[in-house]
Formats: C-alpha cells, structure tokens, sequence
C-alpha cells in the first residue's frame, strides 16, 4: 500500500542524525517570528550539538508520565491510545520527521496524539477540548499532520498536578501548506548557509559578530547613507530621542552586514566595532559548582576580580555587542 511516509528508525536524542531534518517539536523555531530561528539555524550548519534539555522539569515530568499516559486517558475520557516511538518522514517534505505519542481511532477516522507536562502555572493553556494551546503546540501538531496527512485530527493532552485535560484540534490543509512553505524557506537558509534575515539587534550579533572581515561597504544605497546622515544628526542634537536611535542604528548596521563598516563617498569611515562587555559572573552556579572558588572572592562576593583571575572560567560571561563610530567633520 503506497503511504506520504516512511519510517525512520533514528533515536529522538541523536541530534547528529537528525540535523538534515526538522522535527515535529522544532518546527516552531523555523517560523520568521521566532525568537529561536537564528539559534535554530546556528545548530543546523554548526558541528556543535544543541544544548542538552534533559534537565528542565518539564521534560523530566514529561518522560516520567508518558508511559502511564494511555491508561489515565482511558480511564478520564474513554480513549484507547496506542502509544507510538516510531519516527516517520515525509515523502512530500523530505526535511519533515514527526514521532507523535500515540494515535487513536474512532469511526472519524485516525487521530495523532500528543501528550505534555506542563507546570500548574503555565497559563497558555486554555479551555478543555478546544485548540486553545501555546503555538508553539499548534505548530507541532500541524507539522505532523502534514508529515501524516492521513490523520483527521490531533489530540494533545496535558497532565498536571490537577489532572488531565484534552485539547482538540482539527486539520487544516491552509495552515499546514504555509507551515511547510516557511519551514521550506528555512532549509533553503540551512543548505546555502545564509542567515535568515535578522529582526534585532542580538540577531545582528548572533550571526555577525564572529566576522574578521575588514572590508568597508563602499557603495552604500541611497537608503543607507540616509540611515547613516538620520543617525549622525540624532547624536549629535543629543535630544531624548533613545527608541529613534536604536531603530536607526538597527538599520544601519544591519545595511553594513558582515562588513567592518562604510566607506563614504568622501572617503571618511563609519567604523563599526564589535566589542565584549563587562565580564559578569554566574554567581549561583559558581556556588553550586565551586563553593570554595565563591567563598575565596567572599566576604561580598568579589565579580571584578574572580573574572579577571578566572578569565576563562564557565561562570564569567562577556555578552558582545557592537559600536558605530562616525568619522569626525
């Protein structure tokens, strides 16, 4: 019988194997409007495996419940779930996996289902069997429905210390074909090893403050040379004009991309620097990890000088960020 899938026998956790696909729980990071697609993509053309999740209560919780899932489904509202660690790939999207916790039939016809632990206090949780669920949720269920297009619908289900709730949501063909076409645009990010366009000021550091490139954009737009004359007459009027700022400088430094700067048509030079912060120390986890190190910087625990005697240290932390420097008249 001729299936949209096949399956796909890689262990969720091998994150080597998995890089030249998204899965159903990622999906989410690829979208133009996630905070995560600039790290998502880092991962994707990166050697460096993403960090580990393992610990975070939400999925100790998750894996500790998911094999008593199916038994309290059954006995809450009546549904036999048969549980599922099968992966499945895509026929249609060949970047698409998807390994839903189980699947259930009725007469409607097959359903995927899909089961969180998620904290008493996570209100992005909304009312009981309807699609009032995070988006990042939606997105979820959604890809998978598109990896599987035989299922009619998804189930998501969520255990807290107040029990179980179900959430219902129906297939939609319209928001799995945009879902597909922006996880699409993102592999086409991934296999050309292009940054996605960047939305801040820390995507503009994320993917650019690595370049040793010493070159000065020397044909700048019309555009930008406005951007930069706009930026020069803020600073120089030193008015409270502080959102105005940054919105322009945003601008100007994400015209000069991986450039070291502009190069006017008068020959001056807006220089741009990228420079670390002051050093700062994770003092909490210093304490946890190494008490005898915090309590030699103690009685008040002493940053400046553990971060200058420990440079190299996993606690100190140095967050980048860049600087423009007009030429001077």
């Amino acid at each position: 019988m001729r299936t949209s899938h096949t399956k796909l026998d890689i262990p969720v956790n091998d994150w080597e194997a998995r890089k030249p696909f998204i899965g159903a729980s990622e999906a989410h990071k690829t979208l133009p409007t996630s905070e995560y697609q600039h790290t998502f993509w880092n991962e994707k053309v990166s050697d460096s495996p993403p960090p580990d999740i393992s610990h975070l209560p939400q999925i100790k919780r998750g894996k500790r419940i998911e094999k008593h899932m199916p038994e309290w489904i059954k006995e809450d509202y009546g549904m036999e779930v048969k549980a599922n660690t099968q992966t499945y790939l895509s026929k249609k999207y060949p970047w698409a996996i998807a390994t839903p916790d189980g699947f259930f039939k009725n007469k409607e016809g097959k359903f995927g289902v899909e089961e969180k632990a998620p904290s008493i206090f996570n209100s992005n949780y909304g009312e009981p069997d309807t699609d009032d669920i995070p988006q990042y949720n939606l997105v979820q269920v959604h890809h998978t429905m598109a990896v599987m297009p035989e299922l009619v619908g998804y189930y998501l289900f969520t255990y807290t210390e107040n029990g179980i709730t179900r959430y219902i949501i129906k297939k939609d063909n319209s928001i799995e074909t945009a879902l597909m076409e922006k996880e699409s645009r993102f592999m086409d990010f991934v296999k050309y090893k292009t940054p996605p366009p960047p939305r801040n000021e820390a995507d503009l550091i994320h993917h650019y403050f690595k370049s040793t490139t010493k070159t000065y954009l020397e044909n700048p737009s019309a555009e930008l040379l406005d951007y930069c004359n706009q930026l020069k007459e803020v600073r120089q009027n030193k008015k409270n004009q502080k959102d105005n700022e940054e919105d322009l400088s945003f601008k100007v430094k994400q015209g000069i991309g991986k450039h070291s700067g502009i190069k006017f048509p008068d020959g001056k030079i807006l220089r741009l620097d990228r420079c670390f912060a002051k050093a700062k120390v994770d003092q909490e986890k210093l304490f946890e990890k190494e008490p005898k190190s915090y309590k030699a910087y103690c009685t008040k625990f002493n940053a400046d000088a553990y971060a200058k005697a420990n440079p190299d240290s996993e606690f100190v932390v140095r967050n980048p960020y860049t600087k423009l420097h007009f030429p001077k008249d």
